[in-house]
């Protein structure tokens, strides 16, 4: 189903401060949330078939923004992100065109923890031709 606004949420809590945060940016207009914690996205080059990578990525072929909300885990985005990132190997233009930005917070996240995951969501939308809006502040 196609939908306008996704929020990829990559903390371990559902409704979490990274999900509020995010409810407050999108101000009462539709979104859909992913939780990435709700599904099983392998490591990668590790094969299952119950790996749900696929399940994600189609919510993000069906969205046109694209909000992705981290928190900060040991001065860097979460596994559930990191994974997630890694498992897109072949460039294509499934994506082309999305908005994206991002959502960093954690027990005071750092400008050089903010910049550096940033940098990482930047360099990974310019790959799949997507539009990097930036951090949410």
């Amino acid at each position: 189903m196609s939908h306008v606004n996704l929020f990829i949420n990559a903390s371990k809590n559902r409704d979490g401060n990274t999900a509020r945060l995010a409810k407050e940016y999108f101000d009462g207009q539709p979104y859909k949330q992913v939780n990435l914690v709700d599904y099983d996205i392998k490591q990668l080059g590790q094969n299952s078939e119950s790996d749900d990578f696929e399940k994600v990525r189609s919510e993000i072929e069906s969205a046109k923004n694209i909000v992705i909300g981290t928190p900060v885990y040991w001065s860097d985005m979460t596994g559930l992100l990191k994974t997630f990132i890694d498992r897109h190997e072949t460039v294509d233009t499934r994506y082309e065109g999305k908005n994206v930005k991002i959502i960093v917070q954690g027990s005071g996240p750092t400008e050089g923890e903010i910049a550096a995951i940033s940098h990482v969501l930047e360099h990974w939308t310019e790959r799949f031709s997507m539009e990097y809006k930036g951090v949410i502040k």
